[in-house]
């Protein structure tokens, strides 16, 4: 049994709220022994960067969690490991904080990044959990496409501009595919698909998703901490 948070975006105070009202004790533990799995996008927006890694590494290093890479993680990951520049506002501020923060989450947060996997294949292979949704064709597949898709979705040129490719309302898998990436106002199901980033970091609300039940369990923001023009807009959402 799984519950499937949602991007956090440095919303930690909501990611607390969220576990108390799934039923995790203080100490972070389900009297079920149900298991977490978080979606990615850690990081950037939000007030709390720092903290919302700290809980998550924690959580997985102590073996009650799993992470996906969200693009967000990406970028960190990559400027930290001296590959890539700070390009983002957004990441740059995130930064700041990590870089605030001891020396030795620094590097633990790198180890911990590193690790992460772009994909979870759970319930023998009923459930596939990625950061920016997945088709069928890549589903437990570790190539530069699946990866390059699980992290930041499919994208094609419209009007000279990168924009997202609506997935799910193709796809016809098997298996339940949980994700985030792209802000919605309410969870969205589509066909055999869920997207559980409900925009917290927006003013909307942190997500949970109870896997098998297919029920969800939502907190909302304290606050507008991150405001983006057209964020609600993909998809016609």
């Amino acid at each position: 049994m799984y519950d499937i948070i949602g991007d956090i975006h440095g919303c930690h105070a909501e990611l607390q709220r969220l576990l108390k009202q799934l039923g995790y004790s203080a100490r972070y533990r389900h009297p079920d022994n149900r298991q977490l799995v978080f979606v990615g996008d850690i990081a950037d927006r939000g007030p709390q960067v720092v903290e919302a890694y700290q809980l998550v590494m924690r959580l997985v290093r102590e073996g009650v969690a799993q992470c996906v890479m969200g693009n967000h993680d990406l970028r960190i990951l990559n400027h930290l490991s001296g590959q890539g520049k700070v390009d983002s506002p957004n990441t740059r501020q995130s930064m700041l904080q990590i870089e605030a923060a001891p020396k030795s989450f620094q590097a633990d947060l790198l180890s911990f990044l590193t690790g992460l996997p772009h994909q979870l294949t759970l319930d023998h292979g009923r459930l596939i959990v990625a950061h920016a949704g997945l088709p069928t064709i890549h589903h437990g597949q570790n190539t530069p496409e699946a990866r390059q898709i699980a992290i930041h979705g499919e994208r094609v040129m419209h009007n000279g501009k990168l924009t997202r490719v609506d997935w799910a309302k193709d796809y016809q898998g098997p298996a339940l595919v949980v994700y985030g990436h792209t802000p919605v106002r309410k969870v969205r199901w589509v066909n055999n698909s869920v997207n559980i980033d409900t925009g917290c970091v927006f003013g909307g609300k942190l997500t949970g998703l109870l896997y098998p039940e297919r029920t969800t369990v939502s907190v909302p923001a304290s606050r507008i901490y991150n405001i983006k023009s057209g964020v609600w807009d993909q998809f016609g959402i």
